[in-house]
């Protein structure tokens, strides 16, 4: 269910957390083929993250290796 707030409110969910990072662990692999996304779940992070690189018009066939390489972009980019 969603519902639809009069006006923007912008509320803390979680303190900031910060970790240095050398190597990282995906645990899955997320392919949503009607939304054209591909998400992979990085147990350090402790969250999906979407691979844009891998998404939309990037959207097709894909390895394992394409998905390292994307979570490792967009880990450089947090």
């Amino acid at each position: 269910m969603e519902i639809e707030l009069k006006k923007k409110k912008t509320v803390v969910v979680s303190p900031a957390v910060t970790k240095d990072l050398e190597k990282v662990t995906i645990v899955r692999i997320v392919d949503l083929p009607v939304e054209k996304k591909v998400r992979a779940f990085v147990r350090e992070l402790g969250r999906p993250i979407e691979l844009p690189e891998l998404s939309g018009e990037n959207y097709g066939e894909w390895s394992n290796e394409d998905v390292e390489k994307a979570v490792a972009s967009e880990i450089e980019k947090l």
